[in-house]
């Protein structure tokens, strides 16, 4: 984490600032690299210096739209229950229907078990701002093999830019999508950033996704801050980075990096 620091970081160190957010369009195997968790001479994390956003190219490296006050509206799907598919066995996720309320907030849906269907429905009914997705979800290196998992079905990365792009058909475009699954922010060549990047691609304004599979502690932990900041008004890239430093500044297990440095922001940070 120094060295690449020293090599990417420390040529245009002198520009950082808190307020500023470092937009990144990262290639080949910085896809994956948590450049949250960058360590500079001092031994601060690189997201104690800036706020950070990545784009999956230089088109969609832009700010993105301000909220202006406006209350979200949340849809937040959970799957707690073991599901078997041909790709594998999935098991149960004790935490995601604690991270699906503390996203869906006051006035916010949240789906249990959701089907594909349950998305297209809830999708359909008018304006959604945010779209959180706690499940189990893969980028098997090709963007045809790759799919989040509902209940007892995969719903493949194709059917998910369908939904994205419908909606945004309607003028009902999705402000954010959050992935909190193992290797949603991880592409290859024919998919920038993985689910995350065809998300952006797709139509959302921004995508949170992660590089490595959270425990269900972890992630809960780092959503509730992210959501209470981003409620309160802060930018997504500012709120998830508040979100990050309040893990840091715990001192207990959650505030490793393996914690906290595997969600990233796509898209637009504002």
């Amino acid at each position: 984490a120094r060295a690449v620091y020293d090599l990417l970081i420390m040529p245009i160190e002198g520009l950082l600032q808190p307020g500023g957010t470092l937009v990144i369009v990262p290639d080949g195997p910085l896809r994956a690299l948590p450049f949250a968790a960058l360590i500079d001479s001092n031994g601060k994390f690189l997201i104690e210096r800036t706020q950070l956003a990545l784009a999956p190219a230089l088109a969609y490296s832009q700010p993105g739209r301000d909220r202006g006050g406006q209350a979200l509206k949340v849809v937040a799907v959970a799957l707690q229950r073991e599901v078997e598919l041909p790709a594998g066995r999935f098991a149960k996720l004790a935490g995601t229907r604690d991270e699906a309320l503390a996203a869906a907030g006051p006035g916010g849906t949240v789906i249990d078990d959701f089907r594909e269907a349950d998305l297209r429905r809830a999708l359909g009914r008018g304006r959604v701002d945010v779209l959180h997705l706690a499940t189990h979800a893969a980028f098997n290196g090709r963007s045809d093999r790759s799919f989040i998992v509902a209940n007892g079905e995969a719903i493949p990365l194709a059917d998910l830019r369908g939904l994205i792009g419908e909606s945004r058909t309607r003028g009902d475009d999705l402000d954010l999508l959050v992935l909190s699954a193992c290797e949603t922010a991880v592409g290859d060549d024919l998919a920038s950033m993985g689910l995350a990047g065809a998300a952006v691609q797709s139509g959302a304004e921004s995508a949170i996704a992660s590089l490595w599979s959270v425990n269900d502690i972890g992630t809960v932990a780092l959503m509730k801050a992210f959501y209470a900041r981003y409620r309160s008004g802060d930018g997504k890239a500012a709120a998830l980075r508040k979100a990050q430093l309040a893990l840091i500044a715990r001192g207990d297990d959650l505030s490793h990096p393996s914690i906290w440095a595997a969600f990233t922001l796509l898209g637009g940070w504002r």
